[in-house]
């Protein structure tokens, strides 16, 4: 009795093989394009790390501008102690808090203090509510390029310890009284890119004391405030530089960087205290500050993102030769 092949017996036949032989294939191109599909993952993955860790290039107004430079002027009355103080937010870099203080013995005669603003120092709200202010209007010259913003606020003692609302905010402590209003800056003063901010801050000048009606009564006559144009004033010597309040610098400029951490790769003048973003300005003077620093702790995460760039870079490395080891391998096989 003639036996039948092995291959027959099982089932297997000439046209059945070249069938498991394709399924064999199948396998080895998913697996292929498995593989391709998370090589261009790890790929696009360690470049977006990469594009993130890098250092950051801010780019701030002209350091060099001189002429746009926002200004910032504080006037008072002859004989009031004014001390002023720009703070910069550390999250919100187009807006700043300028603090008045001032000492005034009497109860009932309220101090009040004039604001001028020019050129990048200009602020995008026009009202009393959003700034803090008493009085606050913007005024266009038409014999100038340039506008003007005016804003008083009038410094009188109260039986309250303080205010609850950020703008306008008042502090007492005997006969030292203090007013924080908000700035929000039309142009965005500080530029962040990453980890690094840079900027060129507003030249707040030491506040003035002048013999003025406006500044003893309050903001009652508003032509006579809009009408003190305090650059004149100094011009014309009818202002004098007005003594701080005690224990206080006459201006500081300061940025809050919100207990952050941070290295200062540049500044000009040099801060006051080594480290810190905080400038005094001397007796009569002004703080026009340039500066540049990194936020360290930002700056450490991004060195992290780097250094993962680096890791899924030697995982794709690996992994690619053997995807192209096995698309040869199939290529093989289907043939």
């Amino acid at each position: 009795m003639r036996r039948k092949p092995i291959a027959r017996r099982r089932g297997i036949t000439p046209d059945s093989r070249p069938a498991k032989r394709w399924n064999v294939s199948a396998v080895w191109a998913t697996l292929t394009t498995v593989l391709f599909v998370m090589v261009a993952a790890i790929g696009g993955t360690s470049w977006w790390l990469y594009q993130e860790g890098r250092p950051g290039m801010p780019v701030p107004g002209s350091f060099d501008d001189e002429a746009s430079r926002g200004l910032i002027f504080v006037s008072g009355p002859t004989g009031a102690k004014i001390s002023a103080t720009l703070t910069f937010s550390g999250d919100a870099l187009n807006e700043a808090t300028l603090t008045l203080w001032t000492d005034n013995p009497r109860d009932d005669d309220p101090i009040a203090v004039q604001v001028n603003l020019y050129n990048r120092a200009l602020i995008t709200q026009n009202d009393t509510k959003s700034t803090g202010f008493d009085f606050f209007e913007t005024e266009h010259d038409p014999s100038s390029s340039y506008n003007r913003q005016v804003g008083v606020v009038n410094l009188v003692r109260s039986t309250a310890s303080s205010t609850t609302s950020s703008c306008g905010a008042s502090e007492f402590w005997g006969i030292r009284m203090a007013r924080s209003v908000c700035l929000h800056f039309r142009e965005q003063l500080l530029a962040k890119d990453r980890a690094r901010i840079a900027g060129s801050l507003p030249t707040l000048f030491w506040p003035l004391t002048c013999p003025r009606p406006a500044a003893a009564k309050g903001v009652e006559d508003h032509t006579e405030v809009l009408g003190f144009n305090p650059a004149l004033a100094t011009v014309n010597n009818s202002c004098a530089t007005a003594d701080p309040v005690p224990d206080l610098p006459g201006v500081r400029v300061q940025v809050d960087a919100k207990r952050e951490p941070v290295r200062i790769d540049f500044a000009s003048p040099p801060p006051t205290d080594a480290g810190k973003l905080v400038w005094d300005s001397e007796q009569g003077g002004g703080e026009a500050v340039d500066v540049s620093y990194a936020l360290l702790s930002e700056e450490a995460l991004r060195q992290n993102y780097q250094f993962l760039s680096g890791v899924l870079i030697g995982i794709a490395a690996a992994v690619f030769p053997f995807v192209v080891q096995t698309a040869g391998r199939i290529r093989r096989v289907r043939g």
